[in-house]
């Protein structure tokens, strides 16, 4: 099994912090971008978060996640890995 770290299906967790799975409604806005669309969060540490958002591919790079209410300032995410509408992101 060249390549894995781990028997197939069992892959190496590489995450620096815990992260808490969480189910919430937050806001995804592109960077340079005016339009929020609706997102969930899956799961989030101080460092990350995974999410779900529709078109996810079409978000680019960089966004701003801001949590449901959509007032606050929000957090700068960076993807780190993107399988169809799932995002896995570091905070920048």
């Amino acid at each position: 099994m060249v390549g894995f770290a781990q028997p197939f299906g069992r892959l190496r967790d590489k995450r620096r912090t815990i992260r808490r799975a969480h189910n919430v409604h937050a806001w995804v806005k592109a960077q340079g971008s005016f339009a929020r669309r609706r997102c969930r969060i899956i799961d989030i540490s101080s460092s990350g978060v995974r999410l779900t958002v529709d078109r996810a591919a079409e978000l680019g790079d960089v966004f701003n996640l801001t949590l449901d209410g959509g007032n606050a300032q929000g957090h700068r995410v960076r993807v780190r890995w993107r399988h169809g509408n799932e995002i896995g992101g570091e905070f920048i």
